[in-house]
């Protein structure tokens, strides 16, 4: 039988009672797989941590760990000891780190990253700061922990294409980051006060389901202006909705059944490309067996907010 092993980070066993580095951006703001509220629920054991042993992004990262690692040293000349140790900071031992690799000799860290082509984009010039702001914050706060002089951040993109950023300390930037993991361990990790969401999506997460009887609630001068504001961003939401539209409706007008509009260089600048999608046609499926589609059918609970 196959065994995933797990990145220490990844171990709900270890990291019990601490915040990692995976939990700096989620207290931050900046990680878009998880929020304030899944720290909180996990730290204070309301909920079970997810079992990612067998998503493939994760194995695929565990694997290729050591490869990516031998990789940063052949493009940089840098030689680096593979480490699966868990620290913990001597000034706030709640703050713990697991590191994946350190610079031999240094007191310098390397954090090893893989990801889709897709996301190409949200990495910015080789040598810089400019990558994801939920990985900046996670090695920022192994910088706080650890001490150590700087960061190496390594990622593979698509399985192909190498790059390397450099993250030399902010101290600032890490004061800001430690004071609202601080803030969050003191006013509601040891108060037991959830946090305010920070993110529409977060609010959805954390107040699921309205109240039975439809609980009315008094606005407030400032709701009342928070909802005059929503009225008025909608406006201009829909205005812009249509501008897009009629300059999209301009483009295809001038590409016809053209697939690629390109500059003078030969740089593309927009695409109008064939597509298709499967789907199931439940209509048809219900006239031609009704018992087949009643059986797999599931209900599906939400709320709906609106600015009346």
């Amino acid at each position: 039988m196959a065994v995933t092993v797990i990145k220490p980070e990844r171990d709900p066993e270890i990291r019990k009672g601490k915040i990692g580095g995976s939990f700096a951006g989620a207290i931050n703001g900046t990680n878009p797989w998880m929020f304030g509220i899944d720290v909180y629920d996990l730290l204070l054991g309301l909920k079970e941590p997810k079992d990612l042993s067998d998503n493939p992004a994760v194995q695929a990262g565990v694997m290729f760990e050591d490869g990516v690692g031998k990789l940063f040293t052949e493009k940089t000349g840098i030689k680096i000891r593979m480490a699966s140790k868990t620290m913990n900071s001597k000034e706030w031992p709640i703050a713990q780190a697991h590191i994946d690799a350190k610079v031999v000799g240094k007191k310098v860290g390397v954090e090893i990253k893989t990801t889709a082509a897709w996301n190409a984009s949200h990495w910015g010039p080789e040598m810089t700061r400019d990558i994801p702001p939920n990985y900046l914050d996670q090695i920022n706060h192994y910088l706080y922990v650890t001490g150590w002089d700087y960061w190496w951040c390594v990622v593979l993109i698509g399985g192909q294409k190498l790059q390397v950023y450099k993250i030399e300390r902010d101290e600032k930037q890490i004061k800001e980051l430690i004071d609202k993991e601080k803030d969050f361990w003191n006013n509601h990790i040891l108060k037991k006060v959830p946090p305010e969401p920070m993110s529409a999506e977060e609010a959805m997460l954390q107040f699921p389901k309205a109240s039975e009887e439809l609980e009315e609630v008094k606005a407030t001068p400032l709701m009342q202006n928070l909802i005059a504001t929503g009225r008025d961003l909608r406006k201009k939401r829909a205005e812009i909705k249509t501008l897009i539209s009629d300059n999209d409706k301009d483009i295809m007008n001038h590409m016809k059944t053209a697939a690629v509009v390109v500059d003078e260089e030969g740089k593309k600048l927009a695409t109008w490309i064939n597509g298709s999608k499967t789907g199931l046609d439940q209509k048809a499926l219900k006239l031609a067996h009704p018992g087949l589609a009643d059986e797999f059918s599931r209900v599906s609970e939400f709320r709906t907010f609106k600015i009346i």
